[in-house]
């Protein structure tokens, strides 16, 4: 375990070799590890260890744990593509280190600057969806590390990283125009902040690090209805059951479109309650392709399906009981997914209910909900709801020792089903 690695550690002049478990609960027991990526037949490693060698107690005296690990596919799983490769973790968040290698005091004395003095982190690709995986709250720099206003652009940011840091806001920087163009950001340097993986493009002055910060914090503390492009739009409508899209149009500030946005603003936390993805975009692209010539236009898709809203859209109360409204929630042929908070205030509400708890990365589970889907109309007939969820944690915030796991509610009393869930008839 941790103890008697780090019995180990202060014993010996060796740089400790881990495997993936360990170097994961050694990441996140430890807020400084720094971690060499190596392949031990290749000659390159084998010099670059044995000049690493010289700095092993120095990182222990800065208090920073210095392991190795020969893992081609540990190594993918951080985007690493070039052996060997130093990172060093802070509390998690990985820096990589593009200075040479074989220059131990140079990289000795960058590991010392970063535990002092934080900088933001370069990051690959596959880290990004990691600190997606891990953080609620992350912030992206996508750049271009030739370009010199760029460059600038980051100097500014840099002297909000500790305020960012107080606030819990992950920040990095990733030099990858390919994964830029995805999110529809075509010109760089650009901000894209996360919260729970749900992104949100700043449209500022990237030059004005206070304005920046204040955004940040206006994103995590305030019911704000996140600005997405086109590209970002298409993937959260691709990926998630629920999305709201306020089509603007061309929208400035202190015009009708704006001031209808400001009163959506009121109803965006009840929809993040309700599992429904709020989003704004001024691009017509998407509206255009499902026939959308009036705007401003509220959009509701449910797993993909679009539906028009038609009501008063200056009247945020009426918009949210329309959205919310078991009616406009139904998807033909689909059990509806739910997270917890809209589960208890559907089993107190409903006399009968049948619910599905699963995990949403298990694919036995999804092929049971394709089967159960089969009977979601019969149990409509019967004035049974059924609902399906995979909130993290919901097996223990129900009791239920083991997921996928069927469930009739009968006025809040429970029933577990023990038969075969890939045969619905039964």
């Amino acid at each position: 375990d941790v103890l008697e690695w780090l019995e180990r550690q202060t014993s010996s002049d060796e740089i400790e070799d881990v495997t993936d478990e360990m170097l994961d609960m050694i990441i996140e027991k430890m807020p400084h590890v720094a971690v060499l990526f190596y392949d031990k037949d290749s000659k390159t490693s084998q010099k670059v260890l044995t000049e690493l060698e010289n700095i092993d107690d120095e990182c222990d005296q800065n208090d920073i744990a210095f392991v190795k690990i020969d893992d081609d596919n540990e190594a993918k799983e951080w985007g690493i593509e070039e052996l060997p490769t130093m990172i060093l973790f802070e509390r998690g968040i990985p820096h990589i280190y593009e200075g040479d290698l074989m220059r131990e005091e140079e990289l000795l004395g960058w590991l010392v600057h970063q535990k002092r003095h934080s900088e933001i982190p370069e990051i690959t690709d596959e880290m990004k969806d990691k600190l997606m995986r891990t953080y609620d709250h992350v912030a992206i720099i996508f750049y271009d590390k030739d370009d010199k206003q760029d460059i600038r652009v980051l100097n500014e940011l840099e002297n909000i990283d500790d305020e960012l840091e107080k606030e819990e806001i992950v920040i990095a920087r990733l030099d990858n125009a390919e994964e830029a163009r995805e999110y529809g950001l075509d010109h760089l340097p650009a901000l894209v902040y996360f919260e729970n993986q749900i992104p949100a493009v700043y449209e500022g002055d990237l030059m004005n690090e206070e304005e920046v910060l204040e955004w940040l914090k206006l994103q995590k503390y305030s019911a704000t209805i996140e600005e997405v492009t086109d590209e970002i739009l298409q993937d959260l409508i691709e990926e998630h059951e629920y999305v709201c899209v306020y089509f603007s149009g061309e929208c400035e500030e202190g015009e009708k479109c704006d001031k209808i946005l400001d009163d959506l603003e009121n109803i965006d936390d009840e929809l993040d309650e309700a599992g429904i993805i709020f989003v704004t975009t001024e691009d017509m692209s998407t509206a255009k392709k499902y026939n959308i010539k009036t705007v401003p236009a509220l959009v509701f898709f449910r797993n993909k399906d679009p539906l028009i809203y038609t009501g008063d859209l200056n009247d945020e109360d009426e918009v949210l009981t329309w959205l919310t409204d078991e009616e406009t929630l139904e998807i033909p042929g689909k059990i509806e997914e739910v997270n917890i908070k809209m589960l208890e205030k559907i089993l107190a509400e409903n006399e009968h209910i049948v619910v599905f708890f699963y995990h949403d990365e298990d694919k036995k589970s999804l092929k049971i909900i394709n089967e159960l889907e089969n009977i979601d109309d019969e149990c409509e007939e019967k004035d049974i709801n059924f609902v399906k969820t995979s909130d993290d944690d919901v097996d223990k915030e129900y009791d239920l020792e083991q997921l996928p796991a069927l469930v009739f509610y009968r006025h809040k009393f429970r029933t577990i089903y023990s038969g075969d869930l890939m045969n619905e008839d039964t």
